[in-house]
């Protein structure tokens, strides 16, 4: 599998919010340099990304680039293992692009195929991802159909880890763009290519500096109108949440980073609930018995008690507003278990509720969940986050103190 941790072609999110945005007559972030894509609403819509990113991938098209931005994005791959679009540029005597392509799995959402002096004909995939997730199962469907896969995304997070595909994100598409003299007199297209490379400026600069001064437990950047009490207002809901995914996982890269235990669990983040994004190890499950710090007895008692008959017990830490909050919760950490009878989840909650007043841990925000009627889990015992819980260190040590879980 391609390394697409280490070589993933995007700045260092500590950048001051917004900075490669000019202002204008208004400050609101998302009215700031207004380009076409604002005018025709389109900038959430991962059809529309395909389509105009696939226009810029062909060497003929109106935009008069030629195959730069092609050639761009192959140096990019190859420089992080996977050399296969480059080569297959260098022998070829034509290059045919195709946008939302019919396969047996559903559809391509951009087909690059390069045919060389012999007629042999090499196909890439690019799987786009603007505002969604993209999975293992989906990526791994279409390598049946097509000699390469390329994992497209508007970042890395844009893919699980499990995905097994190179990585290219909207970070490069952006640094080819830029590399490409757009300003020179050239097509009447020439000027579609700058304002599609203005709006991925703004909105990757917009997502590291939401996401940056959340990781330093810094406000979310307002949006300066007095009309409009924060970006909250300002920004759709889907990239809302996708900033929150952004942050969460960029927490437990940091963990890792830190050599802490939370991340040696195996995490899985999802960022379509009702209820928020969240991030969880439900897939591995926490061994009570590895807790560096005991809670106080009664509970630590009855959770050992519950780890002996073989009960899974997992961290769940959800996310509402977010990153994007401004007061009063924004989120939740839970510890969870498996439930499998009724009649002894409601026990297990009574014993859970004596043992959270009897601690004292009820007098420190920390609740027990009702037990679910439809699903086959139960929320242990939580407590909600606040914004200034959403700097990494204080994120670390609210997950992990009140869990009576630390570094060694």
């Amino acid at each position: 599998m391609v390394d697409r941790v280490v070589k993933v072609g995007y700045r260092d999110p500590t950048v001051e919010f917004v900075t490669s945005v000019k202002p204008t007559t208004q400050s609101d972030p998302m009215q700031q340099d207004r380009t076409m894509i604002d005018i025709l609403q389109h900038g959430d819509l991962e059809l529309f990304h395909s389509s105009i990113i696939r226009w810029l991938m062909d060497p003929a098209g109106e935009h008069g680039l030629g195959t730069a931005v092609l050639q761009g994005l192959a140096r990019r791959l190859a420089d992080r293992g996977a050399p296969a679009l480059l080569e297959a540029l260098d022998g070829a005597s034509s290059i045919d692009t195709a946008v939302e392509v019919p396969c047996a799995d559903g559809r391509l959402d951009i087909v690059v195929t390069t045919t060389a002096e012999d007629g042999a004909k090499v196909r890439f995939a690019f799987e786009n991802k603007t505002k969604s997730v993209g999975y293992a199962g989906q990526v791994e469907g279409y390598k049946s159909v097509v000699d390469h896969v390329v994992a497209l995304g508007l970042c890395p997070e844009s893919f699980a880890p499990s995905v097994d595909a190179p990585l290219l994100t909207y970070y490069d598409i952006r640094d080819v763009l830029l590399e490409a003299d757009l300003d020179e007199v050239g097509s009447e297209f020439r000027a579609l290519c700058r304002h599609y490379h203005r709006w991925l400026e703004r909105e990757l600069a917009l997502l590291d500096g939401v996401v940056s001064a959340a990781q330093r437990g810094m406000p979310c950047p307002r949006s300066g109108r007095e009309d409009v009490r924060s970006l909250r207002d300002s920004v759709p809901e889907n990239t809302r949440r996708l900033h929150n995914l952004v942050f969460l996982e960029r927490f437990l890269r940091w963990a890792r980073s830190e050599g802490h235990p939370l991340g040696e669990l195996v995490w899985n983040s999802h960022k379509n609930d009702r209820s928020g994004v969240w991030l969880s190890d439900y897939g591995t499950h926490l061994d009570v018995r590895r807790r560096r710090l005991p809670w106080p007895a009664p509970l630590d008692a009855l959770l050992d008690e519950r780890a002996e008959d073989g009960v899974g017990l997992w961290c769940h830490i959800e996310l509402w507003d977010g990153v994007y909050g401004e007061g009063g919760a924004v989120g939740q950490v839970q510890l969870r278990a498996s439930c499998t009878n009724k009649e002894n989840n409601r026990a297990f909650r009574r014993a859970l509720e004596q043992a959270v007043r009897e601690s004292g841990l009820s007098d420190d925000g920390v609740f027990v969940r009702q037990p679910s009627s439809t699903h086959q889990t139960f929320g242990v015992i939580g407590w909600e986050l606040a914004r200034e819980d959403l700097g990494f260190d204080a994120l670390l040590g609210s997950v992990t103190g009140r869990m009576g879980w630390a570094a060694s």
